[in-house]
């Protein structure tokens, strides 16, 4: 989801987010996965607030999923579920 940044905080990337869920919901989807950098705070705000929760990863120091390598080191994949 991506929003003009002069557009931003009218509530636009929200009502994308839940329109794109609902869709997915209708699909059949259980389970949304995306993956942003968690260095971009209005990225994590929106998908905090469309209820996205980190997925957890005991292998990893962090205890999150993050990409491979250091020069992705900074995303992370967060998960949505769709049944509830």
């Amino acid at each position: 989801i991506a929003v003009r940044g002069s557009k931003r905080q009218k509530g636009i990337g929200t009502a994308l987010g839940l329109q794109y869920l609902e869709r997915a919901r209708q699909q059949g989807m259980q389970e949304v996965v995306l993956r942003t950098d968690e260095r971009n705070e209005a990225s994590m705000a929106l998908f905090r607030k469309l209820e996205f929760r980190d997925i957890p990863d005991s292998s990893d120091s962090r205890g999150k999923v993050y990409d491979p390598g250091p020069e992705l080191q900074n995303r992370i994949y967060l998960r949505r579920d769709l049944t509830q």
